[in-house]
């Protein structure tokens, strides 16, 4: 037996440990957080998949950069080691642990980490960084991107972070707890630091956006094209509708993420929060960031939102529930998953070889599914399989692929519904040549 082998043999045995007793209340199973690397070329550097189940608290951060925690002037921040991208990671990264500690927790709690660059030439001064700060430690998963431009100039990275951690209390009843103002002066009221305890039911949402479902040039068409304000306002207020089938309130989102083309800053998506009533205003750790183009012509805003309430079964039983998006019923618009379960979090995966060469070049298609049975792999390592993906945030270099997307999926998932997926042109990805990415959470019962 591989050392490989052994390696995953006892982690196997010790899961088999964990599995609950029939009828177990999901609150009496005790957390597990399992990190795995099984690709040489990642070992050492980050992990594969992340895996989390049990009793645990949840803890979401807004995106951190560079930002100057000691900046006042509203939206707009000053910079920390403008040019220096080593410096911004390794500060960001500080900011990061300082604000975990808020909930008791720290870096190796995290489970994932999505960073984005405006440079993917920084990549190597990147896996420094994430090496430097997690030595000796459990490293999470990592998805990467490059991206238009962050949310304030200079800027040079923006990272999100999710950690778990045990939750020790006796009282498993649900609850958001919300952390305000730590290091963001300049962002009076945001919610930087939002951490959920008890039973719940998580939803993951596809990303919502004002587009139509005719389609030009292979490509969705926008509602109101080039107007962000208005996308921006309709958005919103589907997210509304969404909560509110959910049986739920805009409270109950707990991780957005903000994708904008054009000059887009964060006034801007201030000045389209203010229009909104106040029992809508969303208290959730965020994101923004710019890219070239989104998966409709003349769009501006696409939103990617996770939303998590109280569970509505006993909590004995795992459940999961998609809704079949309206205007493409082939796709889950919503993916909702309760009871005793485990998450995977996978680092995202493209065409690369285990030689750092990309397979498949110039094909997008080809690269999609290199990249979707890369994923099938991984998930098998773990007993689990591609219908058990609830989650994918999908990377492209360009938006003319949105039908072989399509075709892709339609490929890998056969005639059973897509999980909720969030679709996004960036301007490059972490190698040269890679046209796809995928960034994958997948739920199993536990």
């Amino acid at each position: 037996m591989t050392t490989s082998s052994r390696f995953l043999a006892i982690f196997v045995t010790l899961g088999s440990l964990l599995l609950p007793l029939p009828g177990a209340h999901a609150e009496d199973i005790p957390f597990s957080k399992q990190a795995f690397s099984v690709l040489p070329s990642h070992q050492g550097h980050f992990a594969d998949i992340v895996t989390v189940a049990g009793r645990s608290r949840t803890i979401f951060l807004w995106g951190v950069g560079a930002e100057d925690e000691d900046s006042t002037t509203q939206y707009a921040p000053q910079v920390r080691f403008r040019g220096e991208f080593s410096k911004q990671c390794d500060y960001a990264f500080d900011k990061i642990g300082r604000m975990l500690a808020t909930r008791s927790a720290g870096l190796a709690d995290i489970v994932m980490l999505r960073v984005y660059l405006t440079d993917a030439r920084n990549v190597g001064d990147l896996s420094k960084c994430i090496d430097q700060r997690f030595v000796d430690l459990p490293r999470p998963t990592l998805t990467i991107a490059n991206i238009s431009q962050l949310a304030h100039a200079g800027m040079m990275i923006e990272i999100e972070a999710t950690a778990a951690i045990a939750n020790a209390d006796s009282d498993n009843t649900f609850s958001i707890f919300r952390n305000k103002e730590t290091l963001g002066k300049w962002n009076v009221g945001a919610t930087e630091v939002l951490e959920v305890s008890g039973r719940d039911s998580t939803t993951y949402v596809s990303g919502l956006h004002a587009a139509q479902g005719a389609a030009s040039q292979g490509l969705p068409v926008a509602m109101f094209p080039q107007d962000f304000v208005s996308q921006c306002a309709y958005v919103q207020k589907k997210m509304k509708t969404e909560m509110l089938a959910l049986g739920g309130t805009n409270d109950n989102v707990v991780r957005s993420t903000t994708f904008v083309t054009g000059d887009v800053r964060q006034p801007d998506s201030a000045k389209c929060r203010a229009q909104l009533p106040k029992e809508d205003k969303v208290r959730v750790p965020g994101t923004l960031l710019n890219v070239p183009q989104l998966s409709a012509l003349g769009e501006t805003f696409t939103y990617d939102i996770i939303a998590m309430m109280t569970d509505p079964g006993d909590g004995r039983s795992f459940a999961r529930k998609n809704r079949a998006d309206e205007t493409n019923p082939g796709v889950a618009a919503t993916v909702t998953v309760s009871g005793p379960r485990r998450t995977l979090f996978l680092s995202g995966l493209g065409a690369p070889a285990e030689d750092g060469a990309v397979q498949f070049l110039g094909d997008f298609q080809g690269q999609c599914r290199a990249s979707m049975r890369k994923v099938e792999t991984l998930l098998s390592t773990q007993n689990a399989k591609l219908a058990d993906v609830a989650k994918m945030l999908v990377f492209v270099t360009d938006s003319r692929y949105f039908a072989d997307y399509g075709r892709c999926m339609a490929d890998v998932f056969g005639t059973g519904i897509q999980p909720a997926q969030t679709f996004v042109n960036v301007a490059r990805l972490p190698t040269s040549d890679m046209l796809f990415q995928v960034d994958v959470t997948a739920v199993t019962a536990q």
